[in-house]
């Protein structure tokens, strides 16, 4: 969408720019919100390496999925060592982030021996802040990210980039922001007012903002499967669909250990 600034000669890229930021304001807000909500089980130790982890889920699961999203609209496989590089590279994909968590994440809970799942809710949250600000990298890069073309008032044009668009479209990493910080407002005030179980503020994240990607994908450019479906919206209808699974389960065991 617009050039790639410039700071003492040095040119800056928009995509890398906003990763970087959205993962330290992240980690940031994280720690501050553990230590301040749950300072009764607060481990320096256990959150550094639970971060650790999450980090490396995070960037791992996010390239994978890319490089199968580049397998469905090419038929060719990038070169693995992708997975390594710097965010300059692309290749994320945010449902492949997700789904790690949602998948390793708890069996990282296990493994620390840790006993509840308030690091669970508390990362739920941040991701939230790691959504609305790495996604305006796609906004401010204008890297094809964007949606299909769109008579809206608020349809815009991305003249920059390396897939700049002819039409005005939809701008849906700024849907992406815009519903991600309003679902932070959401989880902040559930957590500290209607939590009910250790876990539940994340079960809640996931069921939002599966459901929130699902139908976002609708008006996107990502390529279909066979089925009809995108990478991204057979992955989070998983995620939604294991979720409501498990929140009924924990319903159901809090009420018969009542």
């Amino acid at each position: 969408m617009l050039p790639n600034p410039t700071l003492f000669d040095v040119e800056l890229e928009w995509y890398s720019s906003f990763h970087y930021l959205g993962l330290f304001l992240t980690v940031l807000f994280g720690v501050f919100y553990y230590k301040k909500r749950y300072s009764a089980s607060y481990s320096p130790l256990q959150l550094l390496v639970f971060l650790g982890i999450t980090c490396g889920c995070l960037l791992v699961g996010s390239r994978l999925l890319g490089m199968m999203e580049f397998y469905v609209a090419t038929n060719l496989w990038p070169d693995p060592s992708i997975i390594l590089q710097s965010p300059s590279k692309g290749q994320f994909r945010w449902c492949g982030s997700v789904a790690a968590i949602f998948l390793f994440v708890p069996l990282v809970n296990k493994l620390l021996g840790i006993k509840h799942n308030n690091y669970l809710d508390v990362l739920a949250i941040s991701l939230c802040i790691l959504t609305a600000v790495t996604k305006q990298g796609c906004l401010f890069s204008g890297d094809g990210c964007y949606g299909i073309p769109t008579t809206l008032p608020w349809g815009m044009y991305f003249p920059y980039g390396p897939a700049p668009s002819i039409l005005p479209v939809h701008p849906t990493p700024l849907y992406d922001g815009i519903f991600h910080l309003l679902l932070f407002a959401a989880l902040i005030v559930w957590d500290s007012k209607y939590k009910r179980f250790s876990g539940q503020t994340a079960l809640f994240y996931f069921i939002a903002a599966s459901s929130f990607f699902i139908l976002v994908e609708i008006i996107r450019l990502n390529p279909r499967m066979s089925i009809g479906l995108t990478v991204p919206q057979l992955t989070y209808s998983l995620i939604l669909l294991i979720s409501l699974w498990y929140y009924k389960k924990s319903q159901d065991d809090r009420m018969s250990s009542s």
